[in-house]
């Protein structure tokens, strides 16, 4: 991996900062993107699932019901997700 003199100053600063290596750094950061590529790939896929499965049946929660539920998150009063339907 090239990285330009400026970026690897920075890398090595930090690096001793934290009291790592710049190649401790470079792994974490690569970590971290493959993570969160990762989970946003799941997500995509999730919200692809959802869309054919409601192309399939036609099953639907309506916005009023998924508003509804979302405003008692993290209450005494939370309730379960709306049911879908027609």
């Amino acid at each position: 991996m090239n990285i330009d003199p400026e970026m690897r100053e920075r890398m090595k600063r930090l690096a001793e900062r934290r009291q790592r290596t710049p190649d401790w750094l470079t792994r974490d950061a690569v970590s971290q993107y493959v993570a969160r590529e990762e989970a946003r790939d799941a997500f995509l896929q999730q919200a692809r699932d959802a869309w054919q499965e409601h192309r399939q049946t036609g099953l639907q929660a309506g916005a009023e019901e998924v508003l509804e539920w979302i405003a008692t998150w993290g209450g005494e009063s939370e309730t379960a997700a709306p049911v879908c339907h027609e």
